[in-house]
């Protein structure tokens, strides 16, 4: 393969690649939902404080561990590295959420 035809599947990413990002970057998006549509009342709303921080946690973990196909695939060059931007965006929707239910209710 020349070089030529490397930079054209680098550019435009295999579709394997590219179908196994979307479908990974899904996976944070149900968490982030109920973390952002459940806001407590107040600080006694002990259960919907839970339920954020759990929620934001687990979008956490999902967004740390949806990062590492796509690293592995960024490597072997079958995406390019704008498509790690997404996993990062998800990763600081959440923590901004866990870090604010924290500021807020002090759980």
């Amino acid at each position: 393969m020349s070089n030529t035809d490397q930079d054209r599947a680098v550019s435009s990413g295999s579709w394997t690649g590219v179908a196994t990002s979307i479908v990974t970057n899904l996976i944070p998006l149900p968490f982030l939902y109920f973390a952002y549509a459940l806001p407590p009342d107040g600080p006694w709303d002990h259960d919907a404080i839970d339920v954020d921080r759990m929620a934001s946690w687990a979008a956490i973990w999902a967004s740390l561990i949806i990062a590492v196909p796509q690293v592995v695939l960024v490597m072997v060059r079958q995406l390019r590295w704008p498509w790690l931007l997404v996993p990062l965006l998800l990763l600081v929707l959440a923590a901004g959420r866990y870090a604010w239910v924290r500021a807020a209710f002090g759980h």
